[in-house]
């Protein structure tokens, strides 16, 4: 009995050390990186926040010179 204990407790702490030691998974940024250029769903969804936002830009889904304007001012 005695060394069934010992053993679960090496164990253990065997668990314990690694689980201490492991690094921590960080998170992916929330928004994807826009620019001059990008085109599609993301800068969509971009445009149509800035009009929800009471920017008068038209959504296309190209962050064209009048998107990048828009988010400059």
């Amino acid at each position: 009995m005695f060394r069934v204990l010992v053993t679960v407790t090496v164990v253990c702490a065997a668990l314990a050390a690694l689980l201490g030691l492991a690094q921590r998974a960080t998170a992916a940024p929330a928004w994807p990186a826009l620019a001059q250029g990008s085109v599609g769903a993301n800068v969509t969804t971009a445009q149509y926040l800035l009009r929800g936002h009471g920017y008068d830009i038209s959504v296309d889904g190209d962050f064209g010179p009048a998107t990048e304007n828009t988010v400059l001012a």
